[in-house]
């Protein structure tokens, strides 16, 4: 999937602002066309509020505030990675509508261990 040319000019003006530079660690980018391919140097644009905040959907208070940065490959990734790890697995499960095949099995298994171990005292 490509990049759509509001994101690109979106890109463009993100980079020209910040003369290039992430905004979280400061280092050099390179624009390239399209999604960044995992190269740490590549310029993508990253939002300031997760996904997961819930006051995401607020409007900015001033212009100024964007809600959008240029971001280097590796800060954009370690900061979903990051935000990933701090979601319980069962809020991300109920988020996505999806549950792994071995979730009602296991889930079954705690349960009935937890009436096993209540009956045993």
């Amino acid at each position: 999937m490509g990049e759509t040319k509001r994101m690109w000019r979106r890109k463009i003006r993100l980079w020209e602002e910040n003369e290039g530079r992430c905004y979280w660690c400061g280092v050099r980018t390179i624009l390239v066309k399209g999604r960044a391919r995992g190269k740490p140097w590549h310029a993508t644009i990253d939002h300031l509020r997760s996904r997961y905040d819930q006051n995401r959907g607020e409007p900015n208070l001033t212009p100024e505030i964007a809600r959008t940065v240029l971001a280097c490959y590796r800060c954009n990734n370690r900061r979903a990675s990051d935000e990933q790890r701090s979601i319980p697995i069962e809020e991300r499960w109920r988020r996505s509508n999806s549950r792994p095949k071995y979730f009602y099995t296991r889930l079954l298994r705690m349960v009935l261990y937890r009436i096993k171990s209540y009956i045993a005292r």
